[in-house]
């Protein structure tokens, strides 16, 4: 930033730096309200490309956030010695142009009845020899700053000693640079020395200087590309790293440092505008916590947005869905639409309710962590559909439905008065879906299915496994969950073509059907020459190497599909010499030689620990990933940026911990506005809805209807 040397006044000096004229009275206000103003002066010219996580909205973002993320660098350089001048302080900053930078250097007069004001030097900085201070800006030398040795003060930073601002020598005194987008003024510019002082001296506030210190000490520095990261150690109040993770980046900037030790995770939260409803998970250096641990100088605080990612409608707000489910297939279906949106009543046994209730153990606090684990965001009414005014009940939620789904045996629902004809006659709009093993009509329709016999009948089990040994079901329940998919799929398609049509329609979904439609370039190969697949382990048929190898301390996963990525996974692992032979030119012929092939690579990688395997290969940008185990899974970084862990409370399970929604929709994000609900929780609410008085539901219920 350049000044005409005209700029004298403080309005002017405002104006240039592209200021409202209603901060021009920044610069004559006490030292409370210097770091904002030298934050105000700097943000105006951020270079956004100086980091890549760097904000564009720079000018409405705090300074500090901006130093977590890269943005900023700065130095501190600490007083001088001097019997003649008032306690002072000079923060300088590099700023770096085209072809020329200069020094931009905010004086800060602690005592309140001094002025700020700011001066541009005209000497060039090139961003590399450590910033020395100038000789205005001094202290009297009965009062010295941190240390009583000059050799502590800001003369010794410029000859690369020991700050005055820490214990100890810093490679970072005063030689970082913050790239700000400027042009060079041809004029000259007004010299640092324009700056007035007082004559008296005085002795410096201890709360103002420790509020000094300390925005220099928790400040996280950057230096150029490197982004280098090292934070001050501060003596006190003492400092945490606090990363956001997910939608709750929307509260501020990814990465920040507050003073949060002996708080608790909740307090920190609460002090940073953060609604707890926001937050799911919290993870001290690695390891999640309760919110009420303590956090302690240095740690990080990680926080995990809670599965809602808001309180915002979904894609699907507005729908009414009418859930008579249980088990897995259908919940999961329900689930689905659920956390997009969809107001799903879920219609259960009273006394009984989903027979998930009762899959336990695992339980918490005596409620089926299945159950939880697929209906969150429902609201649960109980009603017997075989009483008559049970009947009642449906027919009024289905006139006001717009999906009504049921996985019962095939037929069940039509035997209690409700076949597709009576549905579609109650509410033609209506979208009805129907979830089954085998199909509605059909030879396999009474047929009953879970989710083992379905893995095993839609062929899924002959291929799992290992090589000439029994076959082995997918480690969940992948045909249930497969088939809810499919049908939560059906389910938006229909409403799509409602919009032309103004029509519902029904819907047939079936777990075989999932199965078969996963069976994907098995079948193909089998459609291509009649081979019937067999199981292959963890390595693929057609393409080598495509498997898992074992490390020194676990597994990981290598994926090769083309001569590219072989070059680089042999260049890694310092196998160069695989590269010249004839053997292993192409796929085909290391298809053709994986017997000789395999065992080389297996025995570099078995030498290596997991992690190094698969950082090195990830450097040569080789597909390659550990095995992880649940406990890896939810501590990896990934998992965390992407918000699939989180946390809702439950009146009687307490705080469950349970996967977060697996997509984000930028403008009608999924969210989970509800625990799994108790058994019949919301019959009153959900009866006054429909036009039940209290007295009638009062009724309903010592009749036993609900």
């Amino acid at each position: 930033m350049a000044l005409a040397a005209s700029a004298q006044s403080d309005e002017q000096i405002a104006q240039q730096l592209g200021l409202a004229d209603e901060d021009a009275s920044l610069l004559d206000e006490p030292f409370r309200c210097a770091p904002h103003l030298e934050e105000r002066l700097l943000l105006r010219g951020i270079d956004g490309e100086a980091s890549r996580d760097a904000p564009r909205d720079v000018d409405r973002r705090h300074g500090s956030e901006l130093f977590g993320e890269g943005a900023l660098a700065a130095g501190v350089v600490g007083d001088r010695e001097d019997g003649d001048e008032v306690p002072t302080q000079s923060i300088e900053r590099v700023v770096q142009m085209a072809r020329r930078a200069v020094a931009l250097r905010l004086i800060e007069v602690v005592d309140p009845a001094d002025e700020i004001r700011l001066g541009v030097g005209d000497d060039p900085v090139d961003g590399k020899t450590p910033l020395a201070p100038r000789d205005d800006v001094r202290t009297p030398v009965s009062e010295r700053g941190v240390g009583d040795d000059p050799s502590l003060g800001a003369d010794a930073v410029g000859r690369r000693g020991r700050s005055d601002l820490a214990s100890g020598a810093d490679e970072y005194d005063a030689e970082w640079t913050l790239p700000i987008e400027t042009t060079a003024d041809k004029e000259p510019v007004a010299g640092l020395e324009d700056v007035e002082r007082q004559e008296r001296a005085g002795k410096e506030n201890g709360a103002e200087r420790e509020e000094r210190e300390q925005f220099a000490h928790r400040t996280e520095r950057y230096s150029d590309a490197d982004a280098k990261n090292c934070t001050r150690p501060a003596a006190s109040p003492a400092v945490i790293s606090v990363v956001l993770h997910g939608e709750l980046r929307q509260f501020g900037a990814k990465r920040r440092e507050v003073e949060g030790a002996g708080k608790s995770a909740r307090e920190i939260v609460t002090s940073l505008g953060i609604p707890a409803a926001e937050t799911a998970a919290y993870v001290v250096n690695g390891e999640q916590v309760d919110d009420a641990v303590v956090l302690r100088d240095g740690d990080t605080l990680e926080l995990l947005p809670a599965m809602s990612g808001g309180q915002g409608e979904g894609a699907l707000a507005g729908l009414r869905v009418v859930d008579l489910t249980w088990a897995l297939a259908g919940p999961y279906c329900t689930l689905m639409l659920a956390d997009h949106g969809a107001d799903v009543v879920k219609i259960e046994i009273p006394g009984l309710g989903d027979e998930s209730r009762e899959w336990a153990p695992p339980h918490i606090n005596g409620v089926s962590a299945y159950y939880l684990a697929v209906n969150r965001n429902k609201r649960s009414i109980t009603c017997d559909l075989k009483h008559p005014d049970g009947k009642l009940i449906l027919e009024r939620l289905v006139e006001k439905a717009d999906v009504v789904v049921e996985n019962f045996s095939p037929g069940v629902l039509a035997r209690l008065g409700f076949p597709d004809e009576r549905l579609r006659a109650i509410n033609g709009r209506a979208v009805i879906c129907h979830i089954s093993g085998f199909g509605q009509d059909g030879p396999g329709r009474a047929w009953a299915a879970y989710d083992l016999v379905v893995q095993g009948m839609g062929g899924i089990m002959s291929l799992t496994g290992e090589p000439r040994r029994d076959p082995v079901m997918v480690g969940v329940p992948q045909a249930d969950m497969v088939g809810g998919m499919f049908a939560a799929f059906a389910i938006v398609a229909a409403l799509e073509a409602r919009h032309r049509t103004g029509e519902g329609q029904v819907i047939d979904a079936t777990m075989i059907g999932g199965q078969v439609a996963l069976l994907s370039r098995q079948a193909a190969r089998y459609f291509a020459d009649g081979t019937v697949p067999r199981p292959e382990g963890n390595m693929h048929a057609s393409i080598v190497p495509y498997q898992t190898f074992r490390a020194a301390d676990g597994f990981v996963n290598v994926c090769c599909a083309n001569n590219a990525l072989f070059e680089r996974l042999c260049r890694a692992l310092d196998l160069e010499d695989l590269l010249e032979d004839p053997r292993f030119a192409d796929n085909p012929s290391r298809v053709k030689h994986r017997d000789a092939l395999v065992p080389q690579l297996e025995a570099s990688i078995a030498t290596l620990p997991k992690a190094d395997v698969v950082r090195k290969l990830r450097e040569a940008n080789v597909p390659v990933g550990p095995i992880n185990d649940l406990r890896e899974v939810f501590a990896d970084p990934v998992v965390r940026h992407l918000g699939l862990i989180a946390e809702v409370d439950h009146p009687v399970a307490g705080r469950v911990r349970a996967p977060g929604i697996p997509v984000r929709l930028s403008g009608t994000p999924a969210t989970v506005r509800r625990y799994a609900p108790l058994l019949g929780e919301h019959s009153d609410e959900v009866l006054a809805e429909l036009g039940y008085s209290p007295e009638e539901i009062a009724k309903l219920r010592t009749d036993g209807a609900i």
